[in-house]
């Protein structure tokens, strides 16, 4: 379950400081991000969701080429969301509502480490290998 929690609360606090819950879509291991007021998750086989952060709406999900389990978080750079499921599918979508899918590349190894993100590099960690992508 996700749950949006209003802050300073003290003792049992439910009823008062639990802004929305939400059930459906939630991920075994990675870590959800925030972006610009949107909440974003992965599921394992590829199932990507958007919530709105004030209200928990949930956007149209969509589904990634990469279906595999996803163990690394997404991150957020640029205004793109990078997922790496754990056969070693890295995905591009955009940051927002229609999360588009930008590009898909396959490291034909396994991945379970997150993305990380550095002066406009991405580093990518699969079984053998550090990557290391950025513009010059």
């Amino acid at each position: 379950m996700l749950l949006s929690i209003r802050p300073g609360a003290s003792g049992d606090s439910t009823g008062t400081h639990v802004r929305w819950r939400h059930t459906k879509l939630v991920p075994f291991c990675a870590s959800p991000v925030l972006f610009e007021g949107w909440l974003f998750t992965v599921k394992d086989g590829g199932i990507m969701q958007c919530l709105n952060a004030e209200t928990g709406k949930a956007a149209k999900p969509r589904r990634l080429e990469a279906s595999g389990n996803y163990y690394a978080s997404p991150v957020v750079g640029d205004g793109k969301i990078y997922l790496a499921d754990e056969q070693g599918r890295l995905t591009v979508v955009n940051a927002n509502e229609t999360m588009d899918i930008l590009h898909t590349a396959d490291f034909q190894e396994n991945i379970y480490g997150t993305p990380a993100l550095v002066d406009g590099r991405i580093y990518v960690r699969t079984a053998s290998a550090l990557y290391c992508f950025g513009m010059k």
